[in-house]
């Protein structure tokens, strides 16, 4: 069904790769042996999760995977929350 729906001229496309990228970069911050996440990481964190809040109203769930990032890892702990 998914490679019907990339296939498809629609925005399930769209959606599903842009969850997958997001579930993806969010993984990769948070399991990450480096000390601290970058802000370029948090930026596209903070797109994708904007365009995907803004393609599909009705999925918003994967934008609170953020909180699996520990905050050790984040230079500030302000920019936590």
């Amino acid at each position: 069904m998914s490679l019907f729906q990339a296939a498809s001229l629609s925005a399930d496309g769209t959606t599903n790769g842009i969850s997958i990228l997001l579930i993806s970069i969010i993984l990769q911050s948070a399991l990450e042996d480096k000390k601290t996440v970058k802000d370029f990481s948090l930026c596209i964190i903070f797109l994708l999760s904007l365009m995907l809040s803004v393609s599909n109203k009705l999925i918003f769930q994967p934008v609170f995977l953020f909180l699996l990032i520990p905050a050790q890892k984040l230079e500030l702990k302000k920019r936590y929350l």
